[in-house]
């Protein structure tokens, strides 16, 4: 619909009535002009010259209006010849220019109010703008820069020829293929990737069937509709842009994917993530486990991260690093960042506060070696002080949550926390009478349920004995 069109159409809803359409104005016209050359032919007179008309031939010329005259005129214009053609031509005149007017400011007042909503959806709805494979322009209109621009590229050329829907398909491949690319230059830059869709600011994901990058929390529906559109079966693939510290320590990709890639994207998996001395300490861990025990690994750097927040909040320093808690200068406000940690909520956490002291030990021993091996023994020299200040201060900060800790642990072996011989007499007869009923029934389905069942009566025969040998003996006397 052209701009005359739509025009018209936001005035006639401005009045209220509906206008005369092109082909109302024609008809109008013609049968005029018909009527008119009636009256001239029943006239006998052939020599009488109506006094409106003038004898020159230029003035009967200029009565007649030219058919695509008649064609393009406007409404308004044709109120004009309507009312000159009229005898009291002035009064109706001026009365077709009132309703001009009209006319003018309600059209006006109505483009007003539709270009006023077209600014507020363009404000609201702004089409991003994507990356084009070919020449590497950002482009709001992608698919359409890729026909004017690139027609003879083979991948457009073959998109081209296809149906609607797989057309659609293709392109939009084409365009996922440049966002890739993009990634990858902004991955080895270490800076923000670029998603299909902005839909929201958690993780971005990639998607390994078709190579697209959506949000964390709703890749789950692309995977859906590209487990239809694609042969093989995505998965969701966590593209992590390593920090220089990690780049610096050159992890293995084990510990990256195994560690590293797990940890939540908030402040402590952040610090994780880039801290240095937090990043070293993992990796020592991590080649220590003989097991591989990832969650021991994360725990440790999890909590070495809580202790370099809290010695932020303490000193009002967004800026310190793991390496900078470590400084003796600055124990006090490491002393108060531990009972911040330890003693929240008016409960004192014993285990939490012997473990935060064993963990600065081995973090002061795993620089120190780093300092040593890389020749930096001033630094060597300044992680010897702060070990020093740590065993001098040890007692008054960890001494009281040692002995509570030993104390629970030896109270838990003493006789009078020891379970009354009946009560562990008929448990055991409950143990044992349960696993025989198990064991003769040879025709049953097994389920995990069961299996279950099994192993926690093996455990309670176990450990209802009171002599390791006898509960042993016993067990192999029920093969």
């Amino acid at each position: 619909m052209d701009n005359l069109s739509r025009e018209k159409r936001m005035v006639s809803l401005a009045l209220g009535k509906q206008l005369p359409t092109v082909e109302d104005t024609v008809n109008t016209k013609v049968s005029k002009w018909e009527d008119l050359e009636t009256d001239y032919s029943n006239d006998d007179d052939c020599d009488f010259i109506p006094s409106s008309v003038e004898s020159s031939s230029d003035s009967n010329i200029s009565r007649v209006i030219p058919l695509q005259f008649i064609q393009q005129s406007t409404p308004q214009q044709n109120r004009h010849v309507e009312a000159c053609n009229t005898s009291d031509s002035k009064e109706n005149l001026a009365v077709a220019n009132q309703e001009d007017k009209a006319v003018t400011n309600a059209e006006d007042a109505a483009l007003t109010v539709a270009n006023a909503e077209d600014m507020t959806v363009s404000k609201n709805k702004t089409k991003p703008k994507r990356i084009c494979k070919f020449c590497n322009e950002w482009q709001t209109h992608l698919k359409r820069h890729l026909i004017r621009r690139h027609p003879l590229e083979d991948e457009v050329k073959d998109a081209l020829k296809l149906p609607a829907k797989d057309q659609m398909q293709a392109f939009a491949s084409i365009r996922k293929n440049g966002i890739y690319k993009q990634n990858v230059v902004l991955a080895e830059k270490r800076k923000e990737l670029i998603r299909e869709r902005r839909q929201g600011t958690s993780a971005t994901l990639m998607c390994s069937g078709c190579k697209g990058f959506y949000d964390k929390k709703t890749i789950f529906k692309h995977k859906r509709i590209c487990c239809k559109s694609e042969s093989i079966n995505p998965v969701a693939v966590d593209i992590q842009v390593p920090s220089e510290n990690a780049l610096s320590l050159e992890l293995s990709t084990e510990f990256t994917e195994q560690v590293l890639n797990r940890f939540r994207r908030d402040e402590v998996g952040q610090l994780c993530r880039s801290d240095f001395l937090t990043l070293l300490l993992g990796k020592k861990a991590w080649a220590k486990s003989a097991k591989k025990e990832r969650h021991v690994v994360m725990s440790e750097m999890r909590l070495y991260a809580n202790l370099i927040i809290a010695f932020r909040q303490q000193s009002e320093n967004q800026n310190v690093s793991g390496t900078d808690i470590l400084d003796y200068s600055q124990f006090d406000t490491l002393e108060k960042a531990i009972l911040q940690l330890s003693d929240s909520s008016g409960h004192s956490k014993n285990g939490l506060k012997v473990r935060l002291g064993f963990l600065l030990k081995r973090a002061v021993k795993v620089i120190r070696g780093y300092y040593i091996t890389q020749g930096k023994f001033k630094e060597e020299n300044a992680m010897t002080k702060f070990l020093d200040a740590l065993h001098l201060q040890w007692d008054f900060i960890f001494y009281n949550a040692q002995v509570q800790c030993e104390a629970r642990r030896e109270g838990l072996r003493k006789p009078s926390a020891m379970p009354d011989n009946e009560d562990v007499e008929a448990l055991r007869s409950y143990a044992i009478t349960e696993m025989n009923l198990m064991l003769d029934r040879p025709y049953d389905l097994w389920d995990d349920s069961l299996f279950v069942k099994l192993r926690n009566l093996i455990v309670c025969r176990i450990t209802c004995s009171q002599e390791w040998g006898t509960s042993t003996a016993n067990f192999k006397g029920m093969g």
